[in-house]
């Protein structure tokens, strides 16, 4: 699991900006559930397609891509077959779509 630094890093490096409030809002969980402790049980609340999608159509399009960084970060040793610092933004929306398999149901 990535920290919250490192999603806020990707970010600006993407898309310019470090999108603190989408970071916040996909891992707000992982306050009452430490990921130390319970792993990644904190995602079974808002890393699922049905969250995300309600609130895509609340967010516009960089915080949507924000949050597809975010999954894809969270998924990386599952979809990528390099180091996501090479991650170029035209790959956002393929690799997001592979990742939704990783997603809690």
């Amino acid at each position: 699991m990535a920290k919250f630094k490192t999603h806020c890093e990707d970010c600006i490096r993407l898309l310019g900006k470090p999108y603190e409030e989408v970071h916040e809002w996909l891992d707000y969980h992982a306050k009452q559930y430490n990921p130390h402790i319970f792993l990644e049980y904190h995602r079974q609340f808002r890393h699922t397609e049905k969250s995300l999608n309600e609130k895509f159509k609340e967010w516009g399009f960089y915080r949507q891509q924000a949050a597809k960084i975010h999954i894809i970060r969270d998924n990386e040793i599952y979809v990528l077959n390099k180091e996501f610092d090479r991650v170029e933004v035209e790959e956002i929306n393929n690799l997001y779509e592979k990742c939704k398999q990783y997603l809690h149901k």
